[in-house]
């Protein structure tokens, strides 16, 4: 059987937009030789607004005429899912080995079906909560035993938190855009996103001597090349395959990462998170597995189907 030349191409994006995602701890790494924390966060959020606002002015997108309920939503949904997530990722790649960081994130899926469950009362099945185990166990052989001291703890509440506010940006993303197109929820979410780092981050480097130029230059490679370009190729390969297919193909950013990290850092990963990492795919494909199961019709529905009127 031949597939098809958009599944194909589809698949292809799917990758690459995976294998790019996957290079944005490493970037965040080697900005940590020249920038803090704070000022990564906020040179990358007022890099990503200046480049959205450019697309707002091209395309004569007008944000403020949305409204004011919608508004607050799209708000709390950059603050919370994108400004919080962005926080707790950054910081966590500085206690952290980025692949470590990377695989512990990847449990925000089986997030994303509890707070599916107990928040938005979605239905879910046996795979669905076969998925939860295995991301949760992967996760703990990913991070080491709480006895080991090799691995900051800190550094795992902070990956951990990074996955469940990107859960939650799915979640209330899940609900906003039945009122306004994806393009727009992200623009309005990021300008949120970066009015408060504007708060908690003043860019005092501004005016104060400003910054390393190779610390600005790597802020705006991984802007681009892990952000930017990553995102619309997932666009791209969700418009050809799906977006579930397009999910179990994007798994592959975590061994991307842990190959980068290998090769780039020097970092590599015991036997044990090896196998934690597996356990994380395969969550995540067990996840796409009970999506299908939950849109198939029971034995039952389908004997007392209504008659076609064709």
């Amino acid at each position: 059987m031949r597939l098809k030349r958009e599944t194909v191409l589809g698949v292809f994006v799917t990758l690459l937009s995976a294998m790019t995602f996957g290079t944005f701890a490493v970037w965040v790494e080697f900005a940590y030789l020249y920038l803090e924390p704070w000022e990564l966060l906020s040179v990358q959020s007022l890099l990503a607004s200046g480049l959205l606002l450019v697309l707002v002015r091209l395309k004569r997108i007008k944000v403020l005429s949305l409204p004011k309920t919608l508004l607050r939503e799209l708000v709390l949904l950059g603050l919370v899912g994108s400004m919080l997530a962005a926080t707790c990722f950054t910081w966590s790649v500085k206690f952290l080995p980025p692949a470590i960081v990377t695989i512990l994130f990847y449990s925000y899926p089986a997030m994303v079906i509890l707070g599916s469950f107990f928040w938005l009362k979605t239905p879910v099945n046996r795979y669905h909560w076969l998925a939860v185990a295995l991301t949760f166990v992967g996760a703990y052989l990913s991070a080491g035993s709480l006895e080991d001291t090799s691995f900051s703890l800190l550094g795992i509440i902070l990956a951990l938190g990074a996955a469940l506010c990107t859960a939650f940006y799915n979640l209330q993303g899940e609900r906003v855009l039945s009122s306004v197109s994806p393009l727009t929820a992200m623009i309005v979410s990021q300008f949120a996103s970066t009015l408060g780092f504007l708060v908690i981050a003043p860019p005092t480097y501004l005016w104060s001597g400003g910054l390393p130029l190779e610390g600005v230059l790597i802020t705006l490679g991984a802007t681009v090349t892990a952000s930017l370009i990553p995102f619309f190729l997932l666009l791209k390969g969700i418009s050809l395959i799906g977006a579930g297919p397009a999910s179990v193909v994007s798994t592959f950013e975590l061994p991307t990462v842990a190959v980068l990290s290998y090769l780039f850092l020097g970092h590599t990963l015991s036997l044990r998170q090896i196998l934690g990492l597996l356990l994380v795919v395969i969550a995540i494909v067990v996840i796409h597995i009970g999506a299908g199961h939950l849109e198939q019709p029971s034995p039952k529905e389908k004997n007392f189907s209504p008659p076609s009127r064709n």
